[in-house]
Formats: C-alpha cells, sequence, structure tokens
C-alpha cells in the first residue's frame, strides 16, 4: 500500500472516530487521542521552555484535539490532523502563557520577600508598601496586589476599632486571610481601590487618606464603607 493509500486509510479512520464522538461516544475520544498523542508529545516538546511544562502541554494539547473535533467538516477537504494542528498549538501555546504567568507571580513575591526581610533587618520595623515598591522598583498597587495574593495579613484596623478582615467577613469570625483579595481589589472602582490601598495596605487614617485624596473625612468615611460593602460581596 502506498503513503498516499495509508493517508487515506488514516484520515477514514479519523472521520469514523470523530462521528462515533459527535454521536456520544465516549470511547472513540480515548482511541482518537491514542492515535495522535505522538504528534501531541512531539509539539509539547518543541515548545516547551522546560521539561516541567511538557506534561502540562500534553494534555493542553489533547484538549485542542478535542476542540477541534467539535468544528471539523470533512467536506471541505481538509484532513483532520492537518485542520487539528492550529488548535492543538493554540491551547498549548496559552497554557504555556498562563504557566508563565503564574511563575512570574512567584518570582516576583520572592523578591518582594526577601526586600521586605532586608528592610526589617536595616530599619528594625515591617515596611510600607510604598517603601517596598521603592526598593523592589514596582509600583505601590502590584506590591500591594502580590502581597493579596501570597495571603497578605488583614488585621489593620480601622477607626471604629474592627479589621478589614472582620468588616469583608461580616464580623462573623470566617478566615479571609486565604482570600483571593487581590481579584477583589482589581475590580473595585479606581476611587475605592486607592482608598482601600490607603487605609488597609499603608496604615493610613481616616483624616490622612481624606487629605491624600483631597476630600473631607465624610467623603471618605462613605466611599469606605461603599468598598468593604463591595469587597464583602465580592468574597462571601
Amino acid at each position: 500500500m502506498s503513503e498516499r493509500d495509508d493517508a487515506h486509510v488514516d484520515e477514514m479512520s479519523d472521520v469514523a472516530l470523530i462521528e462515533r464522538i459527535c454521536a456520544g461516544d465516549d470511547a472513540a475520544k480515548g482511541e482518537l487521542i491514542g492515535r495522535h498523542a505522538p504528534l501531541v508529545r512531539a509539539m509539547a516538546g518543541r515548545i516547551a521552555r522546560e521539561h516541567a511544562q511538557r506534561a502540562e502541554l500534553e494534555q493542553a494539547g489533547y484538549v485542542g484535539l478535542l476542540l477541534a473535533v467539535r468544528q471539523y467538516d470533512a467536506g471541505q477537504g481538509a484532513r483532520f490532523v492537518t485542520y487539528a494542528v492550529p488548535w492543538v498549538l493554540g491551547e498549548m501555546r496559552r497554557t504555556r502563557a498562563r504557566m508563565n504567568d503564574a511563575m512570574g507571580a512567584s518570582e516576583r513575591r520572592r523578591r518582594i520577600a526577601a526586600c521586605a526581610e532586608a528592610f526589617a533587618g536595616r530599619e528594625g520595623r515591617s515596611p510600607r508598601v510604598d517603601e517596598l515598591a521603592a526598593m523592589c522598583g514596582m509600583s505601590a498597587y502590584d506590591v500591594a496586589g502580590a502581597l493579596a495574593a501570597g495571603n497578605v495579613s488583614l488585621d489593620a484596623r480601622d477607626e471604629d476599632g474592627g479589621s478589614i478582615g472582620e468588616t469583608v467577613a461580616g464580623r462573623d469570625g470566617i478566615d479571609v486571610e486565604a482570600l483571593d483579595l487581590r481579584m477583589a481589589l482589581c475590580r473595585l472602582p479606581e476611587e475605592e481601590r486607592r482608598l482601600v490601598i490607603l487605609r488597609y495596605f499603608r496604615g493610613r487614617t481616616q483624616t490622612e487618606a481624606a487629605a491624600a485624596m483631597g476630600k473631607s473625612q465624610t467623603q471618605v468615611s462613605r466611599i469606605e464603607r461603599r468598598a468593604l460593602d463591595r469587597l464583602r460581596g465580592m468574597l462571601a
């Protein structure tokens, strides 16, 4: 049998498996993945930046393969494997980007921790967020976000004697220290986000925050309560 005949047989087998998958046959998914696993593994090996990424990229490639099944139309004349390659590669690249972003976030947190330790050793106290930002060459907001993602303590007290942790949790004893506060902060309106950072990451009083924002203390009090209500809703 010629190579062209082999390719035709393979394509017919792919089409048969795709028809079974579309009919709800889960076993056919495994068969299709098995047929194209060598290709997926080879592609993962080519784009992985380090060996540890390969397994996750392979899994992403199989997802791309099954996504291609949903869109494939044999009537258009393209072989399934040719059609599927961009889908496989796209999923692998998206997964690699997410992995690299996560690695970058971990590196930022390590850098911030090292700067905080150096500051404490030199000054005999923990640094404020703005001081950390200056040491690390980052924006105060990025430092605050990294600290929040790393379960920063939320024990700063407000003028009523309650902590932001208690306020966000509704004062019912919920442990909010493990919550992903960074994403919630990103969703706040800019004015509310700035006030939360001033009050609970930089330790400013309402009076100091009002002066920094060019507002009255009464206005700041309303903004703060609104922001904390939003955070409570997001983190509930």
